[in-house]
């Protein structure tokens, strides 16, 4: 009884042209566990499928995959020339950036969390004839810190903290592609792109604001190693990754989107030296790996899209504003972020929200996701022990508490076609990938086509009277059978 991501994927209407998904085990943006031959356990997220309906843009990553311990050369190179995993594999991307995505069987999979939106159609099997609505959703999250203090004997700097609300939580990144916003609340637009300067501290201690975030790198896990105070040591790598490398000393990876602190990274020379310096100096004997303390947002692309025009009075056009917004202190006020539910519109036990935070309750943070407390005093008292609050003071006045989600767990509410509401957990239900669209759900308005009560009248008529005349035949044969068994008797 579910259905695809809304904003998600489009739904295909003939079944002649969709793959038989009903052997499919799982399911776009899924949370599942692999283990690789030697290695520990890995948490990632399900990115494509064999059985996906739309293209998914997975860009240069394909050409990082590695396979999974079932998966052939032949399958590999398959689905780097396709795009499309080969039946039964699936294209696993991890949640920790240094590890290389994976091309892994469903077998080799094991299923932690299943991720729904606010109106997402599901059912309880793919074959179930019955299906429903989520309209709620609680997540609960677990979290360990993104900025480790090696430093730190207490082990508070690197301990998780489990069954946080989403509804605390907020992404580090102020913004974010994709996100709505309004400019003095008359366009609304949508963004391209985001341009931020990356501020780093390295071995040294020296911090340094890198000349082209653009360039910088993700080292392969177990291509560094540690050194106090989340820095990087000046070490030389003492193991191999295994995707191929684009470093001839270094094994890396293509960066995130967006950076933040606590994120490893690997910075070319040039790229320091022309950089702009805050503690320190340019010291070409320091290794140029660095941890990420600060993210500031420079510039924002807005692709516009309308004007509002629910505004009181006469309607009055505005020109459009410029499509790349200078990030100043002029320009902060005039742009805003649209707040949508991604919660639904009651909690999990049908309440109506009272807050607006509560409509951040679910359905928006994955595996991966860096995030930070909307009040962090509030959660190391409420988290005594589990949540420690880094000063300013000590990180050369950078805030660095931010969080990794490790893992998830959700719950929806969900309205079945027959009014009944439930609450379940997300792993017990499948998304209803191919709704059709003459499908009837509650809440809907309906009505019936002006001459089919007639039709359905003389159908009604011609039913009845076919029953009649089929009762009659036989009521006759068995008389006519019974005169001629009599008169044999006789």
């Amino acid at each position: 009884m579910s259905n695809a991501r809304v904003g998600g994927k489009a739904i295909a209407s003939e079944s002649t042209s969709l793959p038989d998904r009903t052997s499919a085990t799982l399911f776009l943006e899924d949370t599942v566990q692999i283990q690789l031959p030697g290695g520990e356990p890995i948490i990632g997220v399900i990115a494509k499928t064999w059985h996906d309906l739309d293209e998914q843009d997975i860009g240069s990553e394909i050409d990082e995959t590695i396979p999974g311990a079932k998966a052939s050369p032949a399958d590999l190179k398959s689905f780097v020339k396709t795009g499309t995993p080969p039946r039964p594999f699936y294209y696993f991307t991890p949640s920790a950036p240094d590890n290389c995505p994976v091309l892994v069987h469903e077998s080799e999979c094991t299923l932690l969390d299943r991720a729904f939106a606010f109106g997402d159609a599901v059912k309880r099997s793919l074959t179930s004839p019955h299906a429903g609505t989520v309209i709620s959703i609680e997540t609960r999250i677990e979290l360990r810190p993104a900025f480790i203090d090696r430093t730190d004997t207490t082990g508070l700097s690197q301990a998780g903290v489990k069954g946080v609300l989403e509804s605390e939580l907020v992404f580090v990144n102020e913004w974010n592609i994709g996100d709505f916003v309004v400019y003095k609340n008359c366009w609304m637009g949508v963004l391209d792109d985001v341009f931020e300067e990356v501020t780093i501290k390295l071995s040294n201690g020296s911090v340094v604001s890198v000349y082209d975030p653009g360039e910088l790198k993700i080292p392969i896990s177990g291509d560094f190693t540690g050194d106090g105070n989340g820095s990087p040591s000046t070490t030389a790598p003492t193991q191999t990754g295994g995707r191929k490398a684009n470093s001839a000393k270094l094994k890396v990876l293509t960066p995130p989107a967006q950076l933040s602190p606590g994120q490893t990274v690997v910075v070319s020379r040039p790229n320091l030296w022309r950089g702009r310096w805050i503690y320190g100096a340019y010291d070409p004997s320091i290794n140029p790996i660095g941890v990420v303390v600060d993210v500031k947002t420079v510039s924002l692309d807005v692709h516009w899209l309308c004007q509002n025009m629910m505004v009181t009075g006469r309607f009055i056009p505005v020109e459009r504003p410029p499509s790349r917004l200078v990030w100043d202190e002029e320009e902060m006020p005039n742009l805003i972020k649209f707040k949508k539910s991604v919660g639904g519109v009651v909690d999990l036990q049908g309440n109506p929200f009272t807050t607006v935070r509560q409509l951040a309750s679910g359905g928006d943070l994955q595996v991966g996701d860096r995030v930070k407390f909307a009040d962090l005093d509030a959660a190391v008292e409420k988290y005594r022990g589990a949540v420690k609050k880094i000063p300013r003071s000590e990180m050369l006045g950078f805030d660095v508490n931010t969080f990794v989600v490790v893992r998830t767990n959700m719950k929806v509410r969900v309205l079945w076609q027959d009014m009944t509401e439930t609450i379940e957990d997300c792993k017990s239900l499948v998304p209803y990938l191919n709704v059709d669209e003459h499908e009837v759900w509650p809440g809907e308005i309906v009505v019936i086509k002006p001459d089919m009560a007639a039709v359905e009248e003389k159908n009604c008529w011609n039913r009845r009277n076919a029953a009649v005349e089929r009762t009659v035949r036989r009521c006759v044969g068995c008389v006519d059978l019974g005169h001629r068994h009599s008169s044999w008797w006789r």
